[in-house]
């Protein structure tokens, strides 16, 4: 059994949920003003996010689809 340092472990975790934190931070800024949005820019927010959310779950191995 190979036991892996505490910050080899914690670097792998970070690389891990990189493609999540991307999406939280880039979507940010739309969803605080998605109220003051009209209804098409509202719908391009939302194929972003759908866009961001395959991307992600193609680089984590989820076969975004």
């Amino acid at each position: 059994m190979v036991i892996h340092p505490v910050w080899l472990r914690l670097l792998v975790a970070a690389l891990l949920s990189l493609p999540l934190l991307c999406i939280v931070l880039l979507s940010a800024p739309a969803w605080a003003c998605w109220p003051f949005l009209g209804e098409g820019k509202q719908e391009t927010v939302l194929a972003f996010v759908n866009q961001l959310t395959k991307w992600a779950k193609a680089i984590a191995g989820g076969g975004g689809s």
